[in-house]
Protein backbone atom coordinates (compact mmCIF):
# COMPACT_ATOMS: atom_id res chain seq x y z
CA UNK A 1 0.00 0.00 0.00
CA UNK A 2 2.52 2.62 0.74
CA UNK A 3 4.19 1.67 -2.43
CA UNK A 4 0.94 2.74 -4.40
CA UNK A 5 0.80 6.15 -2.16
CA UNK A 6 3.95 6.96 -3.28
CA UNK A 7 3.75 6.67 -6.97
CA UNK A 8 0.32 8.91 -6.50
CA UNK A 9 2.41 11.86 -5.94
CA UNK A 10 4.74 11.08 -8.84
CA UNK A 11 8.01 9.68 -6.89
CA UNK A 12 8.85 5.85 -6.06
CA UNK A 13 11.33 5.36 -2.69
CA UNK A 14 11.22 9.35 -2.02
CA UNK A 15 13.19 9.49 -5.34
CA UNK A 16 11.37 11.69 -8.82
CA UNK A 17 10.40 10.68 -11.73
CA UNK A 18 13.28 12.82 -13.49
CA UNK A 19 16.25 11.34 -10.94
CA UNK A 20 14.93 7.42 -12.14
CA UNK A 21 14.67 8.43 -15.46
CA UNK A 22 18.38 10.03 -15.13
CA UNK A 23 19.00 6.66 -13.87
CA UNK A 24 17.75 4.84 -16.89
CA UNK A 25 19.71 7.12 -19.54
CA UNK A 26 23.05 7.69 -17.80
CA UNK A 27 23.36 5.32 -15.44
CA UNK A 28 27.08 3.67 -15.60
CA UNK A 29 25.89 0.33 -14.38
CA UNK A 30 23.55 -2.87 -15.30
CA UNK A 31 21.65 -2.56 -11.74
CA UNK A 32 21.34 1.19 -11.87
CA UNK A 33 19.59 1.31 -15.22
CA UNK A 34 17.60 -2.12 -14.16
CA UNK A 35 16.56 -0.29 -10.94
CA UNK A 36 15.97 2.53 -12.57
CA UNK A 37 13.06 0.52 -15.20
CA UNK A 38 11.59 -0.88 -12.39
CA UNK A 39 11.06 2.19 -10.13
CA UNK A 40 9.25 4.01 -13.76
CA UNK A 41 7.73 0.65 -14.05
CA UNK A 42 6.29 0.58 -10.08
CA UNK A 43 5.25 4.17 -10.63
CA UNK A 44 2.68 2.95 -13.28
CA UNK A 45 0.64 5.42 -15.44
CA UNK A 46 2.16 8.20 -13.79
CA UNK A 47 5.50 6.92 -15.45
CA UNK A 48 4.16 7.36 -18.83
CA UNK A 49 6.81 10.13 -19.42
CA UNK A 50 9.65 7.71 -19.23
CA UNK A 51 8.08 5.48 -22.51
CA UNK A 52 10.64 6.81 -24.84
CA UNK A 53 13.39 6.14 -22.55
CA UNK A 54 12.64 3.27 -21.67
CA UNK A 55 11.81 2.05 -25.29
CA UNK A 56 15.35 2.98 -25.91
CA UNK A 57 16.36 1.10 -23.28
CA UNK A 58 14.51 -2.03 -24.51
CA UNK A 59 16.15 -1.50 -28.13
CA UNK A 60 19.87 -0.24 -27.07
CA UNK A 61 21.29 -2.31 -23.57
CA UNK A 62 23.24 -4.43 -24.00
CA UNK A 63 22.49 -6.08 -20.59
CA UNK A 64 19.25 -8.35 -20.87
CA UNK A 65 18.20 -7.55 -17.70
CA UNK A 66 18.15 -3.98 -18.50
CA UNK A 67 15.91 -5.22 -21.50
CA UNK A 68 14.20 -7.40 -19.49
CA UNK A 69 13.10 -4.67 -16.77
CA UNK A 70 12.48 -2.28 -19.61
CA UNK A 71 9.96 -4.18 -21.24
CA UNK A 72 7.93 -5.10 -18.32
CA UNK A 73 7.95 -1.05 -16.68
CA UNK A 74 6.41 -0.80 -20.26
CA UNK A 75 3.31 -2.59 -19.91
CA UNK A 76 3.43 -1.63 -16.15
CA UNK A 77 3.16 1.87 -16.87
CA UNK A 78 0.62 0.95 -19.87
CA UNK A 79 -1.43 -1.34 -17.60
CA UNK A 80 -3.81 1.32 -15.89
CA UNK A 81 -3.28 3.93 -18.05
CA UNK A 82 -6.09 5.77 -20.54
CA UNK A 83 -6.40 4.86 -24.16
CA UNK A 84 -4.07 7.64 -24.84
CA UNK A 85 -1.24 6.68 -22.94
CA UNK A 86 -1.42 3.47 -24.79
CA UNK A 87 -1.56 4.83 -27.90
CA UNK A 88 1.00 7.12 -27.33
CA UNK A 89 3.22 3.78 -26.06
CA UNK A 90 2.54 1.92 -28.67
CA UNK A 91 3.36 4.70 -31.41
CA UNK A 92 6.54 5.43 -29.40
CA UNK A 93 7.34 1.69 -28.73
CA UNK A 94 5.41 -0.84 -31.07
CA UNK A 95 8.42 -1.27 -33.42
CA UNK A 96 10.82 -1.38 -31.04
CA UNK A 97 8.72 -3.99 -28.89
CA UNK A 98 7.82 -6.12 -32.26
CA UNK A 99 11.43 -5.84 -33.87
CA UNK A 100 13.09 -7.40 -30.02
CA UNK A 101 10.77 -10.07 -30.19
CA UNK A 102 11.88 -10.79 -33.46
CA UNK A 103 15.33 -10.97 -32.48
CA UNK A 104 15.70 -11.55 -29.03
CA UNK A 105 17.27 -14.83 -27.89
CA UNK A 106 17.02 -14.51 -24.07
CA UNK A 107 13.27 -16.07 -22.59
CA UNK A 108 12.66 -14.38 -19.73
CA UNK A 109 13.22 -10.76 -22.32
CA UNK A 110 10.92 -12.23 -24.94
CA UNK A 111 8.25 -12.91 -22.37
CA UNK A 112 8.46 -9.32 -20.95
CA UNK A 113 8.48 -7.91 -24.31
CA UNK A 114 5.12 -9.98 -24.73
CA UNK A 115 3.75 -8.69 -21.38
CA UNK A 116 4.21 -5.14 -22.77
Amino acid sequence: LGLALTAVHGDFLDRPLRDWLDDLENGKTTKTRRAAAFAIGRMGPLGAPGIDSLARRLRDDDEPQVRDMAAQALGEVVLGSGEAVARRAWESAGSILKRRLAEEREARVRRSIVYA
